[in-house]
């Protein structure tokens, strides 16, 4: 009897552990998405929409009809959480629409691509290329090709 209490009171004290564990690293994830999320939503203000979109799909291999259409179904959510439903979309062939909703249904960015095996640093790094298209001329970038 004093080992099955014992062996619960271990186990309790392990997944509180583990829980507080995943709680923080939820909280470093999206503290490394914030200002990524940032950069491409303020791309989005300047009034770059189509050219944030159009990069999404280049980005992602995710139709423009596609992302587009996530753009007018929920209007009220910022581009950058369209990038990333299709940045993890791309990685796991689910539907970004369904990752949106998702998302918009409550879960974090981070518990979204944990469940889906998708590294974070992996978003930031493809919101930060994104970024760079939409930021830097057309012309900068060829002249590097060179």
């Amino acid at each position: 009897m004093k080992r099955i209490v014992t062996g619960i009171l271990c186990s309790g004290l392990l997944l509180g552990l583990g829980i507080q564990t995943l709680k923080a690293d939820d909280k470093a994830d999206s503290e490394r998405l914030k200002e990524p999320v940032q950069r491409v939503n303020d791309d989005a203000k300047r009034g770059n929409v189509d050219q944030v979109l159009r990069g999404i799909s280049v980005e992602t291999g995710v139709p423009r009809d596609a992302v587009e259409s996530m753009h007018k179904r929920y209007s009220e959510d910022k581009v950058a959480n369209i990038m990333i439903a299709c940045v993890i979309a791309d990685q796991t062939k689910a539907p970004p629409e369904d990752l949106l909703k998702r998302h918009h249904d409550g879960k974090s960015w981070p518990e979204v691509a944990r469940e889906n095996r998708v590294p974070v640093g992996l978003i930031a790094e493809r919101l930060d290329r994104l970024d760079r298209q939409i930021t830097r001329p057309v012309s900068e970038r060829d002249v590097k090709r060179r």
